[in-house]
């Protein structure tokens, strides 16, 4: 909902408890001096105009919609993940729209994360699978970023490619992908 190259942050109140001084910089402006926190490039402004079209399309209500969609999208891909029972949820994807999951340590299974990766391509969906940082780098994990874009029945139609990548997968008893 946020064009590349531009975002925004409000504070809910102009203190330094919420807004550090260090934060800040004076500029003279109209004969006084005025805060200002600004990052400055030159670039263009069409996101910025491209940003205000959207407030103004969508206004408030409009854009409450699409994340309360996207974060039902999400927590319905939560629930799937954790009633088939294999997955430990890394991020549930309540706070942000960001479902992340590794395959749970009590579960015993002929393939990994990077196998499911390579099935669920095969049904048209990127859904990558990743090591974690170096203190972390023996943890795999997939995610998926939930977009405004993905509608519910597209989250059905994910989750019916997911059960039945894993079905296969099952089935198969492959061998693991290297990691």
């Amino acid at each position: 909902m946020v064009y590349p190259g531009i975002g925004w942050i409000v504070w809910r109140e102009n203190t330094e408890e919420y807004l550090p001084k260090e934060m800040r910089f004076s500029v003279p402006y109209l004969g006084s001096s005025v805060d200002s926190i600004a990052i400055n490039f030159s670039h263009s402004g069409a996101h910025i105009v491209a940003q205000y079209y959207n407030l103004i399309r969508f206004g408030r209500e409009g854009f409450t919609a699409i994340m309360n969609n996207v974060r039902s999208v999400s927590q319905r891909i939560n629930q799937e993940l954790k009633d088939l029972g294999i997955f430990e949820i890394i991020n549930d994807g309540s706070q942000l729209p960001i479902n992340c999951w590794k395959i749970a340590e009590n579960v015993e299974l002929t393939w990994n994360l990077y196998d499911l990766e390579d099935k669920l391509k095969e049904y048209g969906w990127q859904v990558p699978a990743y090591p974690l940082p170096i203190s972390l780098d023996d943890v795999t994990i997939s995610r998926i970023v939930v977009r405004p874009s993905m509608t519910m029945t597209i989250c059905d139609d994910f989750i019916e490619d997911l059960t039945r990548a894993i079905d296969d997968l099952n089935r198969n008893h492959l061998i693991h992908h290297a990691s």
